[in-house]
């Protein structure tokens, strides 16, 4: 039987469906995809912190009704695939998403931001340095959200972009470079935040230069969808997370 995903994308996110798609078994699984509404900043918004805010609140509301979309499909589980906005707001509120949508959709919900507290963990993780293409302001908020569930982060670094478009045509070797800059000798492993980060392919060649783990928002994210289907089967090429099964 084919296990469907209803995947809530972030607006203007262009990675996330690529990326998961890239690498989901086809003949076992197939993606069903909405986009959740986000506040447009004007130019003279487009640094404001706070626009930001307000787009992730609106984001967040608007999951409810995309999930409800979602729901129409059956779907059998749906994915808020936004790590920021499952974040931001500190430790419990990835799971306060998740409730919400469970309640108004009727289907079994997880979040990007959980997903990586959960592969973290599954990894044995438990001191991390982190690269993300955040602002200062997200990044510091990353970081308290890790802290909040127990992680210690050995360096938080970020490339301080403000455009979401401008994330997601970045060629994967910006977070390439960025995770090698952020590595400490004390981290145990690297998470690459974002799931509009281009990170597939270049995984694996970072796990084996740097000899420790390395996940994104994405693999975390597929890595939570597979546990979810009880799909046991190692996929190898994106890194210790997905090639170990689950």
């Amino acid at each position: 039987m084919v296990y469907k995903v209803g995947l809530l994308c972030p607006y203007r996110n262009t990675v996330v469906e690529r990326e998961i798609i890239r690498i989901l078994p086809f003949d076992d699984f197939a993606i069903h995809t909405t986009r959740m509404e986000s506040k447009k900043r004007e130019d003279e918004e487009a640094r404001d912190f706070n626009a930001v805010l307000k787009g992730a609140e609106l984001m967040e509301r608007s999951a409810v009704y995309e999930a409800k979309l979602l729901a129409a499909s059956k779907v059998d589980i749906i994915v808020f695939a936004d790590t920021t906005v499952s974040f931001y707001k500190g430790v419990g509120h990835d799971k306060v998403i998740a409730q919400n949508i469970e309640k108004e959709a009727g289907i079994p919900a997880i979040t990007s931001a959980t997903a990586v507290v959960e592969a973290l963990r599954e990894l044995g993780v438990t001191k991390v340095s982190t690269a993300t293409p955040y602002v200062d302001g997200i990044d510091e908020r990353l970081k308290t959200f890790l802290e909040g569930y127990g992680f210690s982060v050995c360096k938080n670094l970020n490339s301080n972009m403000w455009d979401a478009y401008e994330e997601g045509v970045l060629p994967p070797k910006v977070a390439y470079d960025l995770a090698k800059k952020a590595n400490t000798p004390e981290a145990e492993g690297i998470l690459i935040s974002c799931t509009n980060f281009r990170t597939m392919e270049i995984l694996q060649s970072l796990e084996d230069e740097l000899g420790k783990p390395v996940i994104s928002s994405n693999t975390a994210t597929f890595w939570s969808i597979l546990r979810s289907a009880k799909y046991r089967k190692p996929i190898s090429g994106y890194g210790k997370l997905l090639e170990r099964g689950v």
